[in-house]
């Protein structure tokens, strides 16, 4: 995947998607452009995955909406809830059908923490 200014989640544990988080319609634009997709920034849920194929990678774009209105447990719960789906477009991309246990409660926490560690950054730098 080319450069861009936008921050990634660290994949070092987990193979099959990239994935980010969006704070912003900008941010998602921004993002959109770098991956040469379109999609609309679905204004009407507060959280959203959004997958996409990009050259020959697979992404998996998080969007929370209005998060700045929250409770930030509120706002952790909703991104938790996304990185679900993350970890579902993961398994359908790897060709995993039946996970273990364990192996997919790792998988939930590392998508879940990257997706936190991206959540604590685009916040500070969104109030800033």
């Amino acid at each position: 995947m080319k450069k861009t200014t936008h921050p990634w989640a660290n994949r070092s544990l987990l193979q099959g998607v990239y994935f980010t988080l969006c704070l912003t319609e900008k941010q998602f634009n921004a993002v959109c452009k770098h991956l040469s997709v379109e999609a609309d920034f679905n204004h009407s849920h507060h959280g959203t995955t959004y997958h996409f194929e990009s050259g020959d990678k697979n992404v998996s774009v998080v969007v929370i909406r209005n998060w700045k209105d929250r409770d930030r447990n509120a706002v952790l719960g909703l991104i938790a809830h996304e990185a679900m789906h993350v970890w579902q477009e993961t398994k359908r991309i790897i060709g995993e059908t039946n996970p273990g246990r364990e192996i997919e409660a790792y998988a939930m926490q590392n998508i879940t923490q990257e997706l936190f560690e991206l959540y604590d950054k685009l916040s500070r730098k969104s109030k800033a």
